[in-house]
């Protein structure tokens, strides 16, 4: 993420995931004509599907977060 962004989860949010699972922030494109046009969402997904795709970047390296 860039420069002055932050992602923070509370204790509470890291014990609701399961061991192999992790959150993912999701990017999706609203609007075809404008690139910067989009809504971002978190969601919770596998291990198993961040392993089978390279589209997932780790965005902490004390957090599974995606």
């Amino acid at each position: 993420m860039g420069e002055g962004r932050s992602v923070e989860l509370t204790e509470r949010a890291l014990a609701e995931l399961r061991p192999d699972e992790a959150l993912v922030f999701d990017w999706h494109r609203v609007a075809i004509c404008c690139a910067a046009a989009g809504e971002v969402s978190l969601r919770r997904t596998t291990a198993r599907e961040i392993e089978r795709t390279s589209k997932f970047v780790a965005l902490s390296d004390s957090v599974p977060l995606y």
